[in-house]
């Protein structure tokens, strides 16, 4: 129905009347339950049913509340068992790493017996060479100790950690 208010000027007006019908729905996740409606119909009014809506949908309610706390306990369950997964992980590396730095850390100290050996079987000759030459082998020969400690591993607190 359209009236016209002459003193707000030219403009329509809509009125709207009843139907008589009204539905009330609760509706849950479809995983959860399932919809329930209550209607105005003209044997049975609505007013006399809101009472078994208000009981319904606060069924309606706790059930959603049950899902959300469930869900939530699997979410954490979920994240805790992610978390055991990536320790694991994070365990079973760092185990590999020392592994690794083992079996170099062993072969940096076979090559610094041996590098050892040959320095001392030419210190060893220095009998056999002229004093010029000797004084030069004899610097050589400091300097080669001097970087063969430098590649041993063995008195480095890095080579016994276990970081």
């Amino acid at each position: 129905m359209r009236e016209r208010v002459m003193w707000l000027g030219r403009r329509e007006i809509y009125v709207y009347s009843s139907t008589a019908e009204l539905t009330l729905i609760a509706q849950e996740k479809p995983d959860v339950g399932s919809q329930r409606s209550w209607t105005d119909s003209k044997t049975g009014h609505l007013e006399d049913k809101l009472h078994q809506f208000c009981t319904g949908l606060a069924k309606v309610i706790e059930r959603m509340r049950a899902y959300r706390a469930s869900m939530e306990e699997w979410r954490r369950q979920r994240e805790s068992e992610e978390t055991i997964r990536r320790q694991a992980i994070m365990k079973a590396e760092h185990q590999r790493a020392l592994q690794l730095r083992l079996v170099e850390n062993m072969e940096k100290w076979e090559q610094a017996v041996r590098l050892r050996r040959f320095i001392d079987a030419v210190a060893a000759g220095i009998g056999e060479v002229s004093e010029k030459e000797g004084s030069h082998v004899k610097a050589w020969v400091e300097w080669a100790r001097e970087h063969v400690d430098v590649l041993d591993p063995l008195g480095k607190d890095a080579t016994t950690s276990l970081d």
